[in-house]
């Protein structure tokens, strides 16, 4: 594979500024032709290069702007004028919209027959900024799945604790292979998602979790005290292998995708059992699931625990203590 032109044009540009010796550019152009990589990976393997530098160096290059994408929040309304398969194909990343303005994060500025091709996409005008192809990728991830990040380091934060949660009751159907749905090791980042939900949801002392399928996204719900209360998303691609996983451990049909079903399963968190009742209903992005948490340490509260005003707790009190008479819970 030979060099690009854009290749031989990156490594001009570092040159030019002083930041690469002529000797090394010859090495890295060479390396990318015989390898098939991309020349700016080698030069941040090399440690030849840093990223803002490079950045700094194609910017002054093509005259645009420079941008670091790590510092950049992406409002979810610019993403809807270029989805992700066609951000990831083209390797560029909206970033922001006035008008018919379009700022967009390009890793290669002279590529102009790519930037008509998203400006007739989108159909607006378009404002190039420079970053790179591996920044761009990332900041990809990151904002068409905004809560993939956030799960991960709240899955990190509570791994241990989860961990403390074990499955004492569940029947899979023998001919289903579990590692093919769920991951091949025991500690799979499903298993570990779908074990975080439950174990966060009794912490909580929440009665029910719903897991939602929508267009884009899938959310999550616990009600607490009658109030459904939403708790931090796991990236869309995730929905079937999260459901599918519920499904095994309440012993449901996981092929069966068309019909309601129901089920159960029990787990022991902190050595006490609890208790879930399962129900998956079709809905039209996917399916919908329902657990009903019967958690038996919930049943137990004292009257101090139930929220009643002082003058209220003391009226209800000499009631009951009274000899006779009838108290109504209405």
């Amino acid at each position: 594979m030979t060099a690009t032109k854009f290749d031989k044009r990156i490594c001009g540009a570092l040159v030019k500024r002083g930041m690469l010796t002529q000797e090394r550019c010859d090495e890295v152009l060479a390396g990318a032709s015989e390898n098939g990589k991309i020349v700016e990976d080698l030069l941040f393997e090399k440690g030849y290069v840093t990223e803002p530098d490079l950045i700094a160096a194609m910017a002054l290059e093509a005259g645009f702007p420079p941008v670091d994408l790590a510092k950049v929040k992406v409002a979810s309304e610019v993403l809807e004028d270029l989805p992700q398969d066609l951000a990831t194909y083209y390797g560029v990343l909206p970033l922001a919209k006035i008008g018919d303005i379009l700022t967009l994060a390009v890793s290669n500025p002279f590529d102009i027959v790519k930037l008509d091709d998203v400006e007739t996409v989108t159909g607006c005008d378009i404002r190039p900024v420079v970053s790179t192809s591996r920044a761009i990728r990332k900041a990809i991830e990151k904002a068409y799945n905004p809560g993939q990040e956030e799960m991960e380091q709240l899955m990190d934060a509570q791994q241990t604790a989860a961990n403390d949660l074990e499955l004492t009751e569940t029947k899979p159907d023998e001919d289903v292979d579990l590692a093919e749905i769920t991951g091949t090791a025991e500690g799979s980042p499903v298993i570990k998602l779908v074990n975080l939900i439950i174990y966060q949801a009794i912490k909580d002392g929440a009665s029910d979790i719903h897991i939602e399928p929508f267009e884009k996204r899938l959310r999550v719900r616990y009600r607490q005290d009658g109030i459904l209360r939403e708790t931090v998303n796991p990236p869309k691609r995730m929905q079937n292998a999260i459901i599918s996983r519920l499904k095994i451990m309440a012993d449901m049909d996981i092929a069966e995708k068309r019909r309601p079903q129901d089920g159960k399963f029990q787990v022991k968190v902190d050595g006490r059992p609890v208790d879930f009742r399962v129900s998956v209903l079709p809905v039209v992005h996917g399916e919908k699931v329902v657990a009903r948490i019967l958690d038996p340490s919930n049943l137990t509260l004292s009257l101090d625990r139930l929220g009643f005003e002082p003058k209220a707790l003391e009226d209800f009190r000499k009631a009951t203590a009274a000899s006779y008479g009838m108290v109504l819970v209405t």
